[in-house]
């Protein structure tokens, strides 16, 4: 059987942060980081490779492949003064809200793989996911501390670049 893994990290609370997301396969790996795509491709695909190889720990030949990307892509900035524009003019959304339930349910997918520590199918099982979920908030203890940042007053301006 052939299997694919991936990686995707991503955060909002340190700087400069990472935003990546790796995808291993048969033919070999994508990444995503820093506005670049690369395909790093194998001449061979992996289990071909691994089943006909006389040599430990080898790997097969590869050759990267850089895929150009055009556009700003999802950047927040861009998708509200692309909805603006969709209202006032009847321009095309670039983010239609089902693409965006869509994100969601993999991100769902992503965290619910991650606590069973096993595959999920897609779609998610959103009652098996939700049931989880309360599990969680039932067994936890942790108790969130007071401090000025929770009490409200926060300009969340400073977490992004204004364009």
């Amino acid at each position: 059987e052939n299997a694919a893994t991936a990686v995707f990290v991503t955060g909002t609370g340190e700087a400069p942060g990472t935003n990546r997301l790796e995808v291993a396969g048969e033919r070999g790996k994508v990444v995503l980081e820093g506005g670049e795509i690369v395909f790093t491709r194998n001449e061979v695909p992996m289990s071909e490779f691994s089943r006909t190889t006389q040599e430990r720990f080898a790997k097969p030949e590869v050759w990267d492949v850089k895929i150009p990307v055009t556009g700003q892509g999802g950047q927040h900035v861009l998708i509200l003064r692309n909805f603006v524009e969709a209202i006032h003019n009847g321009k095309e959304l670039i983010a239609p809200a089902a693409e965006g339930a869509r994100s969601v349910e993999l991100a769902n997918a992503m965290l619910y793989s991650s606590i069973k520590a096993e595959t999920v199918e897609l779609p998610l099982d959103a009652s098996a996911y939700q049931a989880q979920l309360q599990q969680l908030i039932q067994e936890s203890r942790y108790q969130k501390p007071e401090t000025a940042a929770s009490s409200g007053g926060n300009d969340l301006g400073k977490s992004f670049k204004k364009v």
